[in-house]
C-alpha cells in the first residue's frame, strides 16, 4: 500500500527453507511498529571446505540493522547513529512527528498548508512524491515527475472562485446597464430630431433600439411594452409614451456602473493574488468577456418565456459558465511555471531527462 515495503523473504538454497527476512507495520505517518514481528535475518557469507563459499541466511541480533534499509513508502530509513529519519530524494522526514525536516520547495505552490507537511496531511490515501508533493493513486505505482506529470492533490481555491464569479456576474450586469443606458441615449435623440407626428419614423427607432438592447433589459421592456403593441401604434408623443421605459432605463444604467466597480474590484484580487500577472490579466480580460457572451446567451435561451425573471436567471447562470469558459480558453495554453522554473533553478538533479 502507498509503496510501503511490509515484507520482503528468500530462500536459503542451503537448506531449502524460506525465510522472512523482516516484516514491518506502520502508523500511519511511517514510524513503524515495535515489540512483536521483530526477527531479522540477513544475507551471509559461509565459507567451504573447498576453499569457496556460499550465501546463506542467518539471523540477526536486536540491536543489529539489516542492509537493506528502504522500508515505509520505499524510501531509504537512516536510523544509524540515532538518525531515525527517513531520506527523500529532496528532503529528510521525521516519522515521528510526520513532518519533514526542511522547507518544501514547492511550497508556494501549497499555500493551505505548512512547509513541513507530509503527503498533504493525508498518509493513509497520498503518496508522497520524492518530498515535493502528494499524489493520489491507490495501490498502484506512482512514477516520478521525470516520467509524467503527477496526479497532484487539488487544493482549492476558494477565495478565487468566489471573485472570479462575482467578476463574471458583475461584468455581464456592467454590460447590460452601460448598453442600456447608451442605446437608450440614441434612441432619444433620434426621436427628438422627428416631427411629433412621426410615428412611423418613431416605430422604426423603437424597434431598432430593441434589437440592440441587452437582454435582460429588452425583456424587461417587452413585458411592459410589447414590440407587437409598439408596431400598432400610430399615434403619441415619443417623451410621453415612453417615460416609464426611460426610467427603467436609466436605473439599469446606474446598477450597471455600480456592476463596473465590483468588477473590477474582484478582477484585481484575482490578479493581486496571482503568482504569473500577465496570465492573470490575459485570463481576467478572456473572464470579461466570456461572461457577457455567456451571459446574453444564457438570457436569449430563456427569452422565449416572456419571464424577465426567468431571462434574468439565465444570464446569471450564462455569465458564469461564459467567466469560466473564458479563462479556461486562455489557462489551458498557460505553462506550469511552478515545476518547470523549480527544474531550470535546479539542473544537476534532472540530468536523466
Amino acid at each position: 500500500h502507498l509503496g510501503n515495503i511490509r515484507m520482503s523473504y528468500a530462500m536459503d538454497k542451503e537448506k531449502g527453507k524460506i525465510y522472512i527476512m523482516e516484516e514491518n507495520h506502520y502508523y500511519p505517518f511511517g514510524l513503524k511498529h515495535e515489540k512483536y514481528n521483530s526477527d531479522k535475518y540477513e544475507y551471509v557469507e559461509i565459507s567451504k571446505e573447498d576453499g569457496g563459499y556460499l550465501i546463506g541466511i542467518e539471523p540477526l541480533g536486536p540491536q543489529q540493522r539489516r542492509s537493506y534499509q528502504y522500508k515505509y513508502q520505499g524510501q531509504e530509513r537512516q536510523d544509524e547513529l540515532r538518525l531515525n529519519w527517513d531520506s527523500f530524494k529532496w528532503r529528510n522526514y521525521d516519522y515521528a512527528i510526520g513532518r519533514f525536516m526542511s522547507i518544501d520547495p514547492l511550497t508556494e505552490e501549497y499555500e493551505d498548508y505548512t512547509p513541513y507537511q507530509f503527503a498533504s496531511n493525508q498518509p493513509v490515501h497520498a503518496q508522497e512524491v520524492e518530498g515535493l508533493e502528494n499524489a493520489h493513486d491507490l495501490n498502484k505505482r506512482v512514477q516520478t515527475r521525470e516520467t509524467r506529470e503527477v496526479v497532484r492533490d487539488n487544493i482549492p481555491q476558494t477565495d478565487q472562485r468566489v471573485a472570479s464569479t462575482v467578476r463574471s456576474v458583475a461584468a455581464h450586469g456592467a454590460y447590460t446597464g452601460i448598453k442600456s443606458s447608451m442605446v437608450r441615449n440614441d434612441y432619444k435623440s433620434t426621436v427628438s430630431k422627428l416631427d411629433v407626428t412621426d410615428s412611423k419614423g418613431r416605430t422604426e427607432a423603437k424597434l431598432k433600439a430593441r434589437s440592440e438592447t441587452p437582454v435582460v433589459t429588452r425583456s424587461i421592456i417587452e413585458a411592459n411594452r410589447p414590440t407587437s403593441a409598439e408596431v400598432a401604434k400610430v399615434s403619441g408623443t415619443a417623451n410621453k409614451t415612453n417615460a416609464g421605459v426611460n426610467a427603467t432605463a436609466g436605473k439599469i444604467g446606474v446598477a450597471g456602473k455600480a456592476s463596473v466597480v465590483i468588477g473590477l474590484t474582484a478582477s484585481a484580487y484575482n490578479i493581486s493574488t496571482a503568482e504569473d500577472k500577465p496570465q492573470a490579466v490575459a485570463q481576467e480580460t478572456a473572464g470579461w468577456t466570456g461572461a457577457i457572451v455567456g451571459g446574453e446567451i444564457g438570457g436569449e435561451m430563456m427569452s422565449a418565456t416572456g419571464n424577465p425573471w426567468a431571462v434574468a436567471i439565465g444570464a446569471f447562470v450564462g455569465s458564469i459558465v461564459g467567466g469560466i469558459y473564458g479563462e479556461s480558453a486562455v489557462k489551458k495554453d498557460a505553462p506550469k511555471t511552478k515545476w518547470e522554473k523549480f527544474k531550470a533553478e535546479n539542473p544537476d538533479h534532472f540530468l536523466h531527462d
